[in-house]
């Protein structure tokens, strides 16, 4: 991925940022991994992948869960059912609501 993304930053960047994420995530890095996710979200706005937006807020708002930021997971599910809804998935949207407010702490 790390070629593609040195050949085609438009297409592969934003997925190599979130492979990182990912990554680091596994194995305890969490500051490089909140740091990835937002590379990540911030490159697929920029190239106008709205939905790997989504996909990539869904997943930075699961990391937050796990890790004990609440405010934080709350601000990216909501980002994420935004870009959800933008790119037209009102039903990924709305599954994505019912799922995360069932497990997200109050």
């Amino acid at each position: 991925f790390e070629n593609w993304a040195k050949e085609s930053k438009w297409n592969f960047e934003n997925k190599l940022f979130l492979l990182e994420a990912e990554y680091y995530y596994t194995i305890g890095d969490l500051e490089a991994a909140s740091l990835r996710y937002n590379l990540s979200i911030s490159s697929a706005k920029d190239h106008h992948f709205i939905n790997e937006a989504a996909i990539g807020c869904e997943l930075a708002c699961l990391f937050h869960l796990n890790t004990g930021s609440k405010d934080l997971s709350r601000e990216y599910l909501k980002k994420s059912v935004a870009y959800y809804q933008s790119w037209g998935a009102h039903l990924k949207a709305e599954d994505l609501l019912r799922s995360k407010i069932r497990t997200m702490p109050s």
